[in-house]
């Protein structure tokens, strides 16, 4: 989700969710999400074969919008519709949390994401003028 909302912030500075974005979830950055499971394999005994791998952290789709306009000027718009939600649980009680945690917080991993589809979508960002050619030959120029 947060890849197909920078794609749009990147191609037309604007993203239209399907509901209100009051409902929670958990990100993680799949660079965590490998280091957990690098992780898991070491001690898979001592953990419970059903375990939630996820940041902990719970932010609204609102709160992931703020963070997304902070880092790529872009607007999040929500219509009046409501997600169904689900119980939040805890994944810091499993066993996993106790020898693992995530490194890359909401921020670290949008940013990523944000240059990743910049760099893929050979386009200008609104802050810098960025100019894409090989990543050798990468200019910035503060506007």
């Amino acid at each position: 989700m947060i890849t197909d909302w920078a794609y749009a912030c990147v191609e037309s500075g604007q993203v239209e969710a399907f509901t209100d974005g009051m409902e929670m979830r958990q990100f993680l950055h799949v660079d965590d999400c490998a280091a957990a499971l690098g992780r898991y394999m070491d001690i898979y005994e001592k953990v419970p074969s059903v375990t939630d791998l996820s940041s902990g952290e719970w932010n609204s789709l609102q709160d992931l919008a703020t963070v997304l306009n902070q880092v790529y000027s872009c607007e999040v718009s929500f219509p009046n519709r409501k997600a169904a939600m689900s119980d939040i649980l805890d994944p810091r009680d499993s066993y996993l949390y106790q020898v693992w945690n995530p490194q890359i917080s909401l921020e670290q991993g949008i940013q990523s994401i944000v240059q990743q589809v910049l760099s893929q979508a050979n386009l200008e960002d609104k802050h810098h003028h960025v100019i894409l050619t090989s990543p050798e030959e990468q200019v910035h120029e503060d506007l």
